[in-house]
């Protein structure tokens, strides 16, 4: 796994697939481990570009340091153009990358997200709770609740080998805790304008 590192940020990524640029930009809390179901097929027709961000500095600016962290590895893959699919967070980045470098994108396509504004409903507090697993007594307990409150009871029960494997997944590979408690203090905002 190739890494980055760039002003106190560790960008480790993965690049599959020949064709023309995607970038898969993941939603609060997940790795580039979230897209394996769809790279298999993504990579068919694209050379997918996934990544984790490790970083050591604060998120001050929100959205805008994940961006400038996102156009930074494209750079440093000198990509000059690539189609973007942001899911949740990786939504508003997406949307704050092709409205501050549309030189950089080609299409974008925004998945389980919002344009902010005053259109959507903010999170729910009792939601963000059960997301970031408030009352859980360890890690796993509140990774689970997290992952429970985003998967359909159907999935779960369905799939339940799968779930297992992502719940395994996001305790190893989940960034540190500071960091992911200030991409939650995120998702509050993402009910604003993406500016």
């Amino acid at each position: 796994m190739p890494v980055l590192i760039t002003s106190g940020t560790s960008i480790d990524y993965d690049v599959q697939g020949k064709g023309p640029p995607l970038l898969l930009i993941s939603g609060l809390g997940f790795g580039r481990w979230g897209w394996f179901k769809q790279i298999p097929t993504l990579s068919r027709h694209f050379r997918t570009i996934t990544f984790d961000l490790r970083s050591v500095d604060n998120l001050s600016s929100g959205v805008g340091d994940l961006t400038a962290k996102v156009v930074a590895l494209l750079d440093h893959l000198d990509i000059k153009k690539t189609h973007v699919l942001g899911t949740s967070l990786g939504g508003f980045v997406a949307q704050k990358l092709a409205l501050e470098r549309p030189d950089l994108v080609d299409r974008l396509v925004l998945v389980c997200t919002s344009y902010g504004g005053r259109g959507p409903q903010p999170i729910s507090p009792q939601v963000l709770g059960r997301m970031f697993g408030l009352g859980s007594l360890s890690p796993e307990s509140a990774v689970r609740r997290g992952l429970e409150t985003a998967a359909s009871a159907a999935y779960r029960s369905g799939y339940s080998k799968e779930f297992e494997q992502i719940v395994r997944w996001r305790l190893a590979d989940s960034p540190s805790l500071p960091y992911f408690y200030q991409q939650q203090w995120l998702a509050p905002a993402l009910t604003h304008p993406v500016r």
